[in-house]
């Protein structure tokens, strides 16, 4: 997905559709919803404690380096939201949430 975000054709919406309406701002957000949490549990690196569930959703922080097309060297960092299908409404809160303040800080947007 990193290597081949920057190609041409990357929208998940219809070219058709692309015209007939006025996109004036594309965020990329990755998101891993899994269906249970269920087997999902953390570990203290420093730590010899036993591990804990992971009850809520948590995020992957990702250093990514690759060869682009042009054969020159990338490095992106990323974070990637990882959340409970069940959990799903209450993120969706917090994200509107974190939009409604975005909006506030750059109101041209």
């Amino acid at each position: 997905m990193v290597y081949f975000n920057h190609e041409q054709d990357d929208s998940i919406i219809p070219e058709a559709s692309q015209r007939m309406i006025n996109i004036l701002a594309a965020a990329s957000y990755p998101i891993i919803i899994c269906n249970s949490f269920s087997n999902f549990y953390s570990v203290e690196v420093e730590s010899t404690g036993k591990p804990s569930p992971i009850d809520n959703h948590f995020q992957l922080e990702i250093n990514y380096a690759y060869i682009d097309p042009g054969k020159k060297h990338q490095n992106e960092y990323f974070l990637i939201d990882v959340l409970d299908f069940q959990k799903m409404d209450s993120f969706l809160d917090s994200l509107e949430a974190d939009v409604k303040a975005m909006e506030v800080l750059l109101p041209e947007f």
